[in-house]
């Protein structure tokens, strides 16, 4: 009586069954989310494809298509044959893009990731695959095949490599020869060149004597045009009252010579008093003529020398 009384016993199977309830819905959601984690309640179908190695491949493996997880692998056996089986479990809503000519891989994501298995999508005019058919499977090469092939490439230019660097440090080769002549050209250049500044400065030198001479012969020069200046003003002075008189003479002469020629006509006994006379004024003409040659200013060197007057034709007094 004292039991049933106790308020802390009051509802007790209420409360244990309320516990063991919420402990039974607690492990029906672990299962239910471990099943949909691991696809257990969506329908899916069984393909397979036959290895000779089954490196790379582990139960679970995820299938992709397109980049999207379509399935996993669910098994990996070992067939009489000494391959490998490899069991895959796709979801049964991609059925309709694996075909008979889809192709399945082994690929990782980027350089370092995760190693899966990616299907193809196959011709939409070819047969689907039903649950235990074979899909083909597309031998990839994996790093360490990669690796080996790259090695096999570079073998043969490590061996040219290594020739070459042979061929280019052998003392008696063409490289070694020609750099030896390279070098004897290039001291040969110096010493030619070293020569060509020797003779520029000494053509520098002669080029600033001649110009030391030129600069004294132009300054003679510019002394001779001065004074031809002043001669040439002096010519263009005094020639014209030259030629006056020179004009006058000419005159004089030609009155004479018509004087001459007039007395001769009338009167032959009067000739040896007019040749007289003429001689006098000849003589006078001469006096003339020089003292013109004695104020000409190109007197000099290298002036024309003045011709001296000649006679008159006349008549013969024998």
């Amino acid at each position: 009586m004292a039991d049933e009384s106790d308020a802390r016993f009051r509802h007790l199977e209420a409360k244990i069954g309320l516990f063991v309830a919420l402990a039974l819905f607690g492990c029906l959601a672990v299962v239910i989310y471990i099943g949909a984690a691991g696809d257990l309640f969506t329908p899916q179908y069984q393909l397979y494809f036959t290895v000779d190695k089954g490196t790379g491949f582990s139960k679970g493996m995820p299938i992709k298509l397109s980049g999207f997880r379509i399935g996993r692998i669910s098994s990996i056996a070992l067939n009489p044959e000494a391959r490998v089986d490899i069991f895959i479990q796709i979801d049964k809503k991609y059925q309709s893009w694996i075909r008979d000519d889809s192709r399945a891989k082994l690929v990782k994501e980027g350089l370092v990731g995760d190693a899966v298995i990616e299907v193809t999508a196959g011709t939409p005019a070819r047969p689907m695959l039903a649950s235990g058919d074979t899909i083909i499977f597309e031998k990839t090469k994996s790093i360490e095949e990669q690796i080996d092939e790259i090695s096999e490439k570079v073998k043969p230019v490590l061996l040219e490599i290594t020739e070459i660097i042979s061929y280019v440090n052998n003392p008696a080769g063409d490289i070694k020869k020609t750099l030896h002549n390279i070098e004897g050209l290039t001291r040969d250049l110096q010493g030619t060149r070293k020569r060509a500044d020797r003779l520029l400065e000494q053509t520098t030198a002669q080029i600033e004597s001649v110009g030391e001479g030129a600069s004294g012969s132009i300054a003679r020069l510019d002394n001779s045009l001065v004074k031809v200046d002043n001669i040439v003003s002096n010519v263009d002075r005094d020639l014209p009252l030259m030629l006056v008189k020179i004009d006058k003479t000419l005159q004089n002469l030609e009155r004479i010579s018509a004087e001459l020629r007039n007395a001769a006509e009338k009167a032959g006994p009067q000739i040896p008093p007019l040749v007289e006379r003429a001689d006098g004024v000849i003589r006078e003409t001469d006096s003339l003529v020089k003292s013109v040659a004695d104020m000409w200013i190109l007197r000099s060197d290298e002036a024309d020398e003045i011709v001296a007057p000649r006679l008159l034709p006349g008549d013969s007094h024998e």
